[in-house]
């Protein structure tokens, strides 16, 4: 399901990297990358994880200048047209590195490398003992960080608020895993109003 939607909001971001595209695709990134550790355990994963992490990095830049103009847009911090002259030369060639790594993802080696995985979640005697004890371990390997992260947090650092940000994420995105087995709206809910 998460590769299904990964591989489509890939298509639209390579048709047009508006700011939606760009940050429903982060998010089928992050989605697949949480799954990783359960992946490798039954197929190949580890093929296509260094692409995936490699996109994230280069929409980073991008991501983050379109966050930055919708915020003092909406705030009317300065004149639509300061805040449109300013950005618009970074906000180009934030776009021409994603423009420059975007092809990767067409790459045979990638396509492959994620169609081997679909291919190997195809339902077999063993595939599910495999994958609960895979989530175990990544379930208590990700709440120990998180456990970690918030002891190490401090509201005037910034770098540890964004690390714990992003273990609740990983936490959240695991959760979700299980959508179909229990009722999730609550800690969804919580994860989301504590990593917001």
């Amino acid at each position: 399901k998460r590769l299904k939607r990964f591989r489509k909001r890939l298509l639209r971001l390579q048709d047009n990297a508006t700011a939606d595209n760009i940050h429903n695709f982060r998010i089928a990134c992050r989605e697949v990358l949480a799954c990783y550790p359960l992946l490798k355990a039954i197929g190949p994963a580890k093929r296509w994880k260094p692409f995936l992490k490699d996109a994230l990095d280069a929409l980073d830049c991008l991501r983050d200048l379109q966050q930055m103009q919708a915020y003092l847009l909406q705030q009317q911090l300065l004149q639509p047209s300061v805040v449109h002259s300013t950005l618009e030369q970074p906000i180009e060639n934030a776009t021409r590195h994603w423009l420059d790594y975007a092809p990767t993802l067409q790459a045979q080696k990638f396509l492959r490398a994620i169609a081997a995985t679909e291919k190997s979640l195809k339902p077999s005697n063993s595939l599910p003992d495999r994958l609960q004890d895979a989530f175990e371990k990544r379930w208590n390997k990700a709440l120990h960080h998180t456990q970690q992260c918030l002891l190490a947090a401090d509201v005037t650092d910034l770098e540890s608020l964004h690390h714990l940000r992003i273990r609740y994420k990983s936490i959240r995105y695991l959760l979700e895993l299980l959508e179909d087995d229990i009722s999730l709206s609550l800690h969804r809910k919580s994860l989301k109003q504590w990593q917001d």
